[in-house]
């Protein structure tokens, strides 16, 4: 059975974007407001549609749920 990788490390941000440090993905989802960054993609077709995918049912955070077309963390960011 798939699973998230609880040990994945993710960059963590302050509230302006900067990053800060670095923290396990069990930490950052684990409700303890750890910000890290992420990506999502709003995909419209020509009629306004807008498309979504649901969630496998084995991912740590709302498994199951319709959500965004793309997304995911940015484990390489920067912001200008």
């Amino acid at each position: 059975m798939n699973k998230d990788n609880g040990n994945e490390i993710f960059p963590l941000v302050d509230e302006q974007g900067n990053v800060i440090g670095s923290a396990t993905r069990s930490e950052c989802h684990s409700g303890s407001g750890l910000l890290h960054p992420v990506i999502h993609l709003h995909v419209f077709d020509s009629e306004g549609r807008l498309y979504l995918q649901r969630r496998p049912l084995w991912k740590d955070i709302q498994p199951g749920k319709w959500d965004t077309a793309v997304g995911g963390t940015a484990l390489s960011f920067k912001l200008k």
